[in-house]
């Protein structure tokens, strides 16, 4: 079972078309608390999830995944841009 935690609608059900064509079953939610409550109900071995979602951060929903599925395999997504001098001082 593969968790999608994205706010871009499209962009999720892309990935859930995707993940469903390579056979898995996969659900798609668009916030924190959308998350919690699927969470409560489905165990999830892989999620996908975005950075930024609305106003929720992604950072917050990979730590409560982690609690409450300790195994699952996550992969996070942004579009968020950060500059690089940001974290690098040189190229």
């Amino acid at each position: 079972m593969v968790l999608i935690v994205e706010e871009d609608r499209d962009l999720a059900n892309n990935l859930q078309k995707s993940f469903a064509k390579r056979g898995f079953i996969a659900y798609a939610v668009n916030s924190f608390s959308a998350t919690c409550d699927i969470v409560k109900k489905i165990f999830f071995t892989h999620a996908v999830v975005d950075l930024k979602i609305n106003q929720d951060s992604g950072l917050e929903v990979i730590k409560f995944l982690n609690n409450q599925q300790p195994n699952i395999k996550i992969v996070v997504l942004t579009g968020y841009a950060i500059p690089i001098n940001k974290y690098h001082t040189s190229i």
